[in-house]
């Protein structure tokens, strides 16, 4: 990335979603306007965990799927718990943070990793209602890490929820009508 930047190249961010599930996959569609491409609502929640990540200010958005079946070798933290647009089934989206293990390539720090564990520490704080211990988290790794989108989210939420408390039937979902 260092020698792009010498040449005068500009970064080039993009976005990801990872769900998995069943889907149709295949060539669709009449004989004159045939098209290879996969449907499903599988497929459609990957595209709306892509489409997440722009409204949350990360990279790497993945199901509770993927995190549980990819927890040994990544480390994730939870984003929040969505309903999205087209969906009625609450899923749990995680943040990819980096690799786990000594000989990885890039390989995660002990303040990632720390920052991480506080967070989850707060998002469990938030879950449960507690949102004045959650807020005091969050406003110390604000103060680590202050672009941290995730993190100002998760406080802006909680700060929402200290002023006009959530109803008693009130389960930590958001839910989303975009796309």
């Amino acid at each position: 990335m260092k020698n792009s930047k010498k040449r005068g190249a500009q970064i080039m961010r993009t976005r990801f979603g990872l769900h998995t599930g069943d889907a149709l996959v295949g060539n669709m569609g009449a004989r004159d306007r045939m098209q290879y491409t996969c449907l499903g609502p599988n497929v459609n929640l990957a595209a709306r965990l892509e489409g997440l990540n722009k409204y949350y200010g990360t990279s790497i958005l993945v199901s509770d799927v993927i995190s549980k079946k990819a927890s040994s070798e990544f480390l994730f933290r939870r984003v929040d718990i969505v309903e999205a647009k087209g969906t009625s089934i609450p899923v749990t989206l995680y943040e990819l943070i980096g690799e786990r293990g000594e000989f990885v390539a890039f390989g995660l720090s002990k303040e990632e990793i720390k920052h991480a564990s506080n967070y989850e520490q707060a998002f469990d704080f938030y879950l449960h209602q507690d949102f004045d211990q959650a807020e005091i988290v969050l406003m110390k790794l604000k103060a680590e890490v202050p672009d941290d989108r995730v993190v100002q989210s998760l406080l802006e939420r909680c700060q929402l929820h200290m002023k006009t408390p959530p109803p008693s039937s009130w389960n930590g979902v958001t839910s989303f009508d975009k796309k």
